[in-house]
């Protein structure tokens, strides 16, 4: 019951961060799934879950979506080998420590996102930085599911509109998450088991409330104040997944 409930809150919350500023599925949801399944079952309940996602949010603005093709394509053709090598490190690496590196991932790209980087002087085009951006997002992806933080560091050294910054990752992650889940099946076909087809079918309802509450959220509330709920939650998050990984 209670394992349940923690799923079900973490996917909502992921979902209602992607649908309102662009990205948080992996954030809030991979360090739970971490709690309960191993790594390559918590990866592809992720990929499920964050591919449903990403389509609710690509397909919401048809008549307005802003996806620039040459910036995903660019991402995505540079992400390809590392979503390889990431499926590899997903079927032998420790739970424990993937919780670690996940934790750790969360609140160091997050971090940086919001303290480090200087504010953006350019527009969305395909520039310096992309192809080591596109590769380190699929490793990522593949290993651990966090790959937002590389491609949001990126992206936030561009003028974005927050249409263009929800669209483009949208389709940037669900074109990285399918490619991981082949390459998760076809380097260990035993890792694709029932558990995580059942539980995708049990957040379905949870995915397409989170989608609609924050859709709703973000024509009502200011989006920076949001951002703020959303770097406080994210961080407490990764935290408790550091903690459980350094005590289990």
């Amino acid at each position: 019951m209670l394992e349940a409930l923690f799923i079900g809150a973490a996917a909502f919350s992921g979902v209602l961060s992607q649908r309102t500023v662009g990205f948080g599925v992996p954030s809030f949801l991979i360090p739970i799934l971490l709690v309960y399944f191993s790594p390559p079952t918590a990866l592809i309940t992720f990929l499920l879950v964050a591919t449903t996602s990403n389509l609710l949010v690509t397909f919401a603005h048809k008549d307005k979506r802003e996806i620039l093709w040459p910036v995903v394509l660019r991402l995505f053709i540079a992400a390809i080998p590392g979503l390889v090598i990431g499926a590899i490190i997903v079927n032998h690496i420790d739970k424990s420590l993937a919780q670690i590196i996940v934790g750790v991932f969360v609140i160091a790209g997050l971090s940086i996102q919001e303290f480090v980087f200087p504010k953006p002087t350019m527009s969305l085009q395909v520039s310096r930085g992309i192809t080591l951006s596109g590769f380190v997002a699929g490793v990522l992806n593949s290993s651990v599911g966090v790959s937002a933080s590389a491609l949001v560091l990126w992206f936030r050294t561009h003028i974005c509109t927050p249409n263009q910054l929800r669209h483009n990752l949208a389709m940037i992650f669900m074109l990285m998450n399918i490619v991981s889940f082949i390459s998760i099946y076809a380097t260990k076909p035993s890792s694709l088991t029932a558990r995580p087809f059942v539980t995708f079918i049990e957040l379905l309802p949870v995915i397409v409330v989170g989608n609609y509450t924050g859709h709703l959220l973000a024509k009502r509330i200011d989006a920076k104040q949001f951002e703020k709920i959303v770097f406080v939650a994210i961080v407490a998050t990764g935290a408790l997944s550091i903690i459980l990984g350094i005590i289990g």
